[in-house]
């Protein structure tokens, strides 16, 4: 594998550097699920985690004056002469909220905050949501001159949407691109599920809860969609033989 370059970076917590860590600290200190510092923190770990099998590594920076940053690392492939830095923006949107132009504005801003050792060098800006890129989103991102991207990523963890600009494409994504996979929904585990909920207390493998009634389905049935990196049209899967093997257990 790559050697990734070091930065100087302070972690967003000396509490917790995983989502397991998280969930256990916020067991200790009783701090609900429902609560939007649950949802956003633990958000932006199931980000981190899910983009693992991308090639990315990335740590949790966010906290109070963050200068918009949340996560921050490289993206390495095989296929890149070097590893593309990333600063990554996590918004995960509640009753009906989708991402606007503007959040892609405030992305263009969080440049500013990214480490003075990469002050001369290509960054790669990502806006990692829950939902899907609307099309002021998309339009937005297409005539920014900086380099930046849009994943979609749901709460358990599957990559559902991911695209960049011309920018990011001119500095060095040119022959990368996405193609959806299907996985039988039976051989899959969402992230963190064992130890938390999606979004509150109340959920669990087999129950979907909307405001009208309770719905149960079969876990097991179906199939789950997501994203495969390609190159040249063709898949490719990033090598990650040097994560640790409990990190292994949790991606999907």
């Amino acid at each position: 594998p790559a050697t990734l370059p070091k930065i100087v970076i302070t972690p967003g917590s000396v509490h917790h550097n995983s989502l397991p860590t998280y969930i256990e600290y916020a067991k200790r200190v009783n701090l609900e699920p429902t609560k939007s510092v649950f949802i956003g923190t633990y958000y932006e770990y199931v980000v981190a985690l899910s983009l693992l099998r991308l090639g990315f590594s990335l740590l949790r920076t966010g906290r109070k004056s963050d200068l918009g940053i949340d996560l921050i690392g490289h993206w390495t492939l095989s296929q890149f002469s070097k590893p593309f830095p990333i600063i990554v923006q996590c918004k995960s949107r509640s009753n009906g909220g989708v991402c606007a132009p503007r959040h892609i504005r405030e992305l263009e801003g969080a440049f500013r905050g990214k480490p003075a050792g990469w002050r001369s060098m290509d960054v790669l800006g990502i806006l990692a949501t829950t939902e899907r890129a609307t099309r002021g989103v998309l339009n937005a991102l297409g005539v920014s001159r900086k380099p930046m991207g849009f994943i979609k990523v749901s709460r358990t963890g599957d990559i559902q949407q991911f695209v960049w600009n011309r920018a990011a494409a001119e500095r060095g994504l040119e022959g990368v691109g996405v193609q959806l996979r299907y996985t039988p929904r039976a051989l899959l585990r969402p992230i963190g599920s064992d130890a938390q909920g999606v979004e509150g207390s109340e959920w669990a493998i087999g129950t979907m809860k909307n405001k009208r009634k309770n719905r149960t389905y079969n876990a097991d049935t179906g199939a789950e969609t997501d994203v495969q990196l390609t190159w040249m049209g063709s898949p490719i899967f990033p090598v990650r033989e040097d994560l640790a093997q409990e990190t292994k257990e949790l991606m999907r």
